[in-house]
């Protein structure tokens, strides 16, 4: 299990765009901020999970704070969940 931070930023096109500082190549969007957060935990669900297939080291998750940070719980028998 492993949390990582991310950044949700509005956007001119109006979107919630999400990255993770700590998954390069992780990202995806969401219209609102609950979807986005949705498909954040899917996104980076998939990814790790791909890197555990694969054999990867997972890169070590970093604290992060401020208001447009969100922590997201890595779970595989749950696929994910967000941690207040």
């Amino acid at each position: 299990m492993k949390n990582y931070a991310k950044i949700i930023e509005n956007k001119e096109e109006r979107c919630f765009e999400v990255s993770f500082p700590d998954v390069p190549g992780c990202f995806t969007y969401g219209h609102t901020l609950d979807e986005a957060i949705e498909y954040a935990g899917e996104a980076l669900s998939g990814v790790i999970g791909c890197m555990k297939d694969d054999g990867e080291s997972l890169p070590e998750a970093k604290v992060y704070e401020g208001e447009n940070y969100y922590s997201i719980e890595v779970d595989f028998e749950t696929p994910w969940e967000i941690i207040p």
